[in-house]
C-alpha cells in the first residue's frame, strides 16, 4: 500500500469517526430539545443550506478564475450568512443543553467540578 493511500484511508477513517460523533451527539441534543426538535431541525437544515451556498460561491469564484470584486464580495456574504446561521444553530443546542443541566462547554465543565484530594484536578 502507497503512503498516499494509507493516508486516505487514515483521513477516511478519522473523518467517520468524527461524523459518528457528532451524529451521537446531535442525536442526544434532539432527544432532549422537546418541542423545540422542530426549530432545531429548522435551524439544522438553515445551516446546512447556507453552508451549500457558501461553498458553491467559492466554486463557482475558483472554477471560473474569475477575480473581480463582484465574486470575492458573494462569497464573502455566503459566508457571513453561513457564519450567523451556523451561531444560532449551535446557540439553540447549547440552550436546550443548559435547559436540561447539561453543560455542553468542556472548560467550564472542568471549572465546575469540585476539586480532587489535595486540591488538585
Amino acid at each position: 500500500m502507497t503512503q498516499s493511500l494509507a493516508l486516505e484511508k487514515m483521513i477516511q477513517k478519522n473523518t467517520e469517526q468524527k461524523l459518528a460523533a457528532e451524529a451521537k451527539k446531535y442525536a442526544q441534543i434532539v432527544a432532549l430539545a422537546g418541542r423545540q426538535q422542530d426549530e432545531l431541525a429548522k435551524r439544522r437544515d438553515e445551516t446546512a443550506n447556507a453552508y451549500r451556498l457558501w461553498q458553491d460561491s467559492k466554486s463557482a469564484v475558483e472554477l471560473s478564475g474569475n477575480t473581480n470584486a463582484d465574486g470575492f464580495k458573494a462569497v464573502e456574504i455566503a459566508a457571513q450568512a453561513y457564519s450567523k446561521a451556523n451561531k444560532v444553530f449551535i446557540g439553540l443546542q447549547k440552550d436546550i443543553l443548559a435547559k436540561n443541566g447539561v453543560v455542553s462547554d468542556p472548560v467550564a465543565a472542568f471549572n465546575a467540578a469540585p476539586p480532587t484530594a489535595a486540591g488538585s484536578r
